[in-house]
């Protein structure tokens, strides 16, 4: 992670600064097309989010991730991310438990 002078950050987000970042991002995930066939794609509608929302969705069918230990992307904060807007993002993850409690219909979270 590379975090510059004007990133908004949390504290535990400020220590991982030149560190490995483990399970913060899925842009260098790589996935079987059954997989994305069986979960779908990222909902597009989510402003914050869709990362996570992705990977409850994978959760929820059972699915295991493996991590590899090899650097392949650098994450840069900086104050223009959108999940700088504190606000927003709590609003977007308020929007990510409604919609796995609707998923869950009123079953009891595994």
């Amino acid at each position: 992670m590379r975090v510059e002078d004007d990133a908004i950050l949390r504290p535990r987000l400020a220590e991982m600064d030149g560190r490995l970042a483990a399970n913060l991002s899925l842009c260098t995930a790589l996935f079987r097309r059954r997989i994305v066939d069986a979960a779908g794609y990222f909902d597009e509608t989510l402003r914050f989010g869709e990362d996570t929302d992705y990977l409850v969705r994978l959760a929820e069918l059972n699915y295991r991730f493996t991590l590899c230990d090899v650097d392949t992307l650098v994450y840069r904060r900086h104050r223009s991310n959108a999940t700088c807007d504190v606000p927003a993002a709590r609003m977007g993850i308020m929007e990510l438990i409604r919609r796995r409690r609707a998923r869950m219909g009123g079953r009891a979270a595994t």
